[in-house]
């Protein structure tokens, strides 16, 4: 059984492979508050068409098991993994846990530029010229987790109004910076920089960057 579990572990965040445990006959859909986060690379794109493809794989894979570790380190957990961006979710079972799991996202994010400096040093030494950054968008609310798909293809993960949004959040933020919702905002006590803008599938949406960032021009 601990091998079977460590097995998961390296396909599942740890909260999925606890949820298969308690629910050995089926994974059901469940409804659950969280925080989300969708870290994408900055011009990671045009970067790749010129590296090779050792190289290629050596950065991506260092960022996505940094940014997992540093997920796990704040109590997040990595959903999935989407292009060259990370879903991150901070889960919360009660109505008095919402505003401590915004406050670790927000930790999280704020810390992660020291992950970054890391790996740019590490990837500089071994002859990898990758000028990594990153945008975040932050969304709290209901999201449904469970799993997804049809046939012989499913996936475990998040669905929810909270994650489409988080991605289009992250697509308004500077390099370096994070935007988020106004439910997250108000959890963080956030909420006097905000701006209204434009999000596809959302329309006017009001949003707020993080104490000490900006918005993208």
């Amino acid at each position: 059984i601990k091998s079977t579990n460590r097995s998961l572990l390296r396909y599942l965040p740890r909260e999925v492979v606890r949820h298969l445990k308690r629910n050995t006959a089926a994974a059901p859909i469940e409804r659950q508050w969280m925080t989300v986060v969708f870290v994408d690379l900055v011009g990671f794109a045009g970067a790749a068409r010129a590296m090779p493809a050792e190289s290629l794989y050596r950065v991506v894979n260092d960022f996505f098991a940094s940014a997992d570790a540093h997920a796990r380190a704040w109590g997040g957990s990595v959903s999935k993994f989407v292009g060259d961006g990370v879903l991150i979710a901070f889960a919360s079972e009660v109505l008095a846990g919402r505003a401590n799991m915004a406050r670790q996202c927000r930790r999280c994010i704020d810390s992660l530029d020291g992950r970054l400096d890391a790996l740019r040093a590490s990837w500089k030494a071994d002859g990898i010229d990758c000028p990594l950054t990153v945008t975040s968008g932050i969304a709290s609310g209901y999201c449904a987790v469970g799993e997804w798909g049809g046939g012989e293809r499913r996936d475990f993960t998040v669905i929810g109004t909270p994650v489409n949004l988080a991605a289009r959040l992250q697509v308004h933020a500077e390099p370096g910076g994070a935007l988020m919702d106004a439910t997250t905002a108000s959890l963080l006590g956030e909420t006097r920089n905000g701006r209204r803008i434009e999000l596809k599938g959302f329309g006017p949406t009001l949003v707020f960057a993080f104490a000490g960032r900006t918005f993208a021009s």
